[in-house]
């Protein structure tokens, strides 16, 4: 499963692509910001993407709309620190599959890959 992860958190970033891994992602790509992983899909064309909830300049929603519009059929997991329900509105009009807050466990990380996931295998 190729996967992309955009956060600004360098750690963060490492512990997703650790998860990933162990999930048995091999083509993982990386983006510290949306403008940066905006440039990268024209050359990679992900399955799934994981994606900063708090993403500077473009924003998050504003990412996952071009994402929507380019990849329809892929799997987008939120992974943000607001908890507020107009975020999950916002987040859910933006088109995620799944959405996690911070902080999070690896195993609850896997346990929304696995429904994303899910959810792309019965959309196929």
């Amino acid at each position: 499963m190729k996967t992309l992860i955009v956060d600004d958190s360098k750690m963060i970033r490492g512990i997703e692509r650790t998860v990933l891994a162990t999930f048995g992602c091999k083509e993982i790509v990386e983006s510290s910001n949306a403008a940066d992983a905006l440039r990268l899909l024209q050359s990679f064309e992900p399955d799934l993407a994981v994606v900063d909830g708090s993403l500077a300049g473009e924003g998050s929603a504003e990412f996952i709309r071009a994402f929507r519009q380019k990849f329809p059929r892929a799997a987008v997991i939120l992974v943000t620190a607001q908890t507020d329900q107009a975020s999950a509105v916002e987040a859910i009009k933006a088109g995620v599959t799944a959405y996690l807050v911070k902080p999070f466990t690896p195993d609850l990380l896997m346990q929304r890959i696995e429904e994303a996931c899910g959810r792309l295998t019965r959309a196929a």
